[in-house]
């Protein structure tokens, strides 16, 4: 019989890689399935953010952390297998998941859809050639994107942010220059394509603002 690993305490919060909540368990039950492992967590945790199940999400997250608090547990070596275990790598799926982030190197494609707080919210993002900080506020019925690359180059031909509405207007600017943009309305996104591609380098930034219907005009 395999007996599980303890890799929770009894007075901790984890999330079971299998469990029968309608009955039914068999004598012999799925191998590991009353063990918990963070890179389960993190997926799981990952997937609800997704498909906008945001507290549930969180929940699992903070239950994670909670454990891994330098405390009781190293918070840079979540352990199942052995040290330093690969699979809870899946935590970026958070990052992901919490930010919209979508990226197609090919098409020089860029998107975000914040899940959390996105009246006022900020992240790191990664593409082929560099990496940057992307950041989102809304205010005044207006909605203004940041694009910051902070080390090597981001080629950019498309744009996709979150918006309910269509947009009355957009605006895309890099170092006070405004570049020539089309857009439309699909699926709740403004999809913004660039007349002429753009490339940011690090130290420039890339500033879109959106003024959705009714919002008030740029």
């Amino acid at each position: 019989v395999q007996r599980p690993r303890a890799f929770v305490c009894d007075d901790e919060e984890g999330l079971l890689n299998c469990t029968w909540p309608h009955g039914g368990r068999p004598e012999v039950p799925t191998l590991y399935s009353d063990e918990v492992w963070t890179g389960m967590e993190y997926e799981v945790a990952g997937l609800l953010l997704f498909e906008g199940f945001v507290e549930e999400g969180l929940q699992i997250a903070k239950a994670v952390r909670d454990r891994q608090d330098g405390i009781r547990r190293n918070p840079w070596n979540e352990v199942e297998c052995g040290d330093h275990y690969v699979r809870p790598m899946s935590s970026w799926a958070l990052l992901e998941a919490a930010s919209g982030y979508r990226y197609d190197a090919g098409r020089g494609f860029l998107g975000f859809a914040p899940r959390l707080t996105p009246e006022d919210f900020r992240c790191f993002f990664v593409t082929a050639k560099g990496w940057g900080v992307f950041a989102q506020q809304i205010a005044g019925g207006r909605q203004f994107e940041t694009l910051e690359v902070v080390w090597g180059e981001v080629e950019l031909k498309e744009l996709a942010f979150a918006l309910e509405e269509a947009p009355a207007e957009v605006t895309v600017t890099k170092a006070e220059q405004r570049a020539g943009v089309e857009w439309h309305h699909e699926k709740g996104q403004a999809r913004i394509s660039l007349v002429k591609p753009v490339t940011l380098t690090a130290g420039e930034v890339l500033r879109v603002t959106i003024a959705p219907a009714g919002g008030g005009g740029l």
